[in-house]
């Protein structure tokens, strides 16, 4: 991983060890995420703020659409052959959402880890490998609070377990 200056801004010596935690951060943002759609019911995944926007179940979607499409611009269409795309209809199924998730989510460790373990840069972010991780680990993050904000808005209640546990980083 490289800064602004060409160095990789890690300890001698430590770089297996910050790839490995910065791996288990971005796949522990992912449990989190598919943490809390495992919590929302069927009916919730439809439900939207307004009219035109993204349902619930888009919001996740989207998650994957973003994670998809910066794994494709950094490491070439070769990343995204195991992966189909979501087809129309799919934000509405758990099942195939938690899929998306987990497989983009493992697409995008593996070229995070090829990228740092070669030296290679990431494409619009700065800050290298941590800086792409800590964008999608944000963008996910935005978005889940987007979902409990509607959760709660529409009154569904997500139990106390999901809505803190998507907290732990322990």
């Amino acid at each position: 991983m490289s800064t602004k200056d060409g160095s990789s801004g890690v300890p001698s010596g430590q770089g297996e060890k910050v790839l490995n935690e910065l791996i288990a951060a971005w796949l522990k943002t992912d449990e989190h995420s598919r943490t809390l759609l495992a919590a929302i019911d069927l009916e919730s995944l439809l439900l939207s703020p307004r009219p035109r926007a993204r349902s619930i179940g888009k919001m996740f979607a989207h998650l994957v659409s973003v994670r998809l499409r910066r794994v494709g611009l950094i490491g070439g269409p070769g990343y995204l052959e195991e992966i189909e795309p979501l087809a129309e209809g799919d934000e509405e199924s758990r099942d195939v959402l938690d899929s998306a998730l987990r497989t983009s989510a493992e697409l995008v460790a593996r070229l995070a880890r090829e990228r740092l373990s070669d030296g290679k840069t990431v494409e619009g972010f700065a800050g290298g490998v941590p800086a792409f991780l800590a964008y999608l680990s944000a963008h996910d993050a935005h978005h889940r609070g987007q979902i409990l904000a509607l959760l709660a808005h529409e009154k569904v209640k997500v139990s106390d377990e999901v809505a803190y546990g998507i907290w732990d980083w322990s």
